[in-house]
């Protein structure tokens, strides 16, 4: 993977970001091809890019480390809230 800081030192932090991510989606088309799974290439690429957003979500909403302190019944609907949340963030989901 390209380390874009080292790499891109004459750029902003915003077109540095861009790169990364680009980076990011190409990683996950390649993983795609390479290994398609049951649902071919399109899904798998969908679970690797919407799997990679849901990881970093994760890292830095403080709300997924309640999921250790609440029953699993509240747990479902934490993590059902979250995944909408996340979902509505990215465009993909109005919310209810």
């Amino acid at each position: 993977m390209l380390d874009v800081d080292s790499h891109t030192n004459f750029l902003n932090k915003s077109e540095r970001d861009r790169i990364k991510v680009i980076g990011q989606k190409i990683e996950d088309v390649a993983k795609a091809v390479t290994n398609t799974g049951k649902g071919g290439i399109s899904n798998t690429y969908k679970e690797n890019r919407f799997g990679r957003l849901l990881r970093e979500d994760m890292v830095t909403n403080p709300h997924y480390g309640l999921l250790d302190e609440v029953s699993p019944e509240e747990k479902v609907k934490l993590l059902n809230q979250l995944v909408s949340d996340f979902l509505h963030d990215l465009g993909l989901m109005a919310h209810q």
